[in-house]
């Protein structure tokens, strides 16, 4: 989607509003130099970052939640997919109704498990099961990496993205096929193939043409007047 190469560049401004730390702001600006390529449109991408910073807020802000639980929240296209630790399933499930809550969400794929947070060496070995499956939809030329989202917990293996059918195939049997994976999950959206749209470069050029105040104004207004 051609707008959503603008969408890198106004995140700074759109966590600024949101009022997220400034740390946060000096990642958002280095992405704007990333040219992504995403199925997503703008208003959904910038959508999705809104939904992950304002999830983590309520959640860890929490005197009686924040202090118990390890959660990761990713979402992609407005399903948010919940992973980590809680040491109850009454904090599971207060993590999952915080999270419904928030202004966007279409649905949530609750994966927390009821243990104790996980320990440095069991995120390193997700982090290096991620790298890998990612490193082997890389090498495949029948899967985009790009449109293709990784997120490994405790050797589980989920898989985000707007794809066809044929895609989500391939991308679930390269996962699998990665050493010390125990299981791959499939968070996909199925679209057809007629939906897929044609991709091309994009000049800069086009870029600083495209990323004009008007579309960027229109993309935030857009999503601050839906989280009212």
């Amino acid at each position: 989607m051609r707008q959503l190469l603008i969408a890198s560049i106004i995140i700074a401004s759109l966590i600024s509003l949101q009022g997220c730390a400034p740390a946060v702001v000096v990642g958002a600006a280095t992405t704007s130099f990333i040219i992504a390529e995403d199925r997503r449109t703008t208003e959904a991408f910038l959508q999705d970052q809104t939904i992950k910073f304002r999830s983590n807020d309520a959640i860890y802000s929490s005197k009686e939640i924040g202090t118990q639980v390890h959660v990761n929240v990713i979402s992609y296209n407005q399903q948010v997919l919940l992973t980590g630790e809680a040491p109850t399933g009454s904090i599971r499930d207060q993590v999952e109704a915080i999270v419904t809550n928030i202004p966007g969400v279409k649905k949530v794929y609750n994966e927390i498990k009821v243990q104790p947070n996980s320990r440095f060496e069991s995120r390193n070995n997700d982090a290096m099961i991620t790298a890998k499956v990612k490193g082997r939809i890389l090498r495949n030329s029948a899967v985009d990496p790009s449109k293709i989202k990784v997120v490994t917990e405790h050797a589980n293996v989920y898989l985000l993205g707007l794809v066809t059918e044929e895609e989500a195939t391939a991308s679930v049997e390269i996962a699998q096929q990665v050493d010390g994976v125990e299981r791959v999950i499939r968070v996909f959206e199925i679209i057809e193939d007629e939906e897929v749209e044609e991709e091309r470069e994009i000049s800069p050029e086009e870029l600083n043409r495209d990323s004009g105040n008007t579309l960027i104004d229109q993309a935030l207004d857009r999503i601050n007047n839906s989280a009212k």
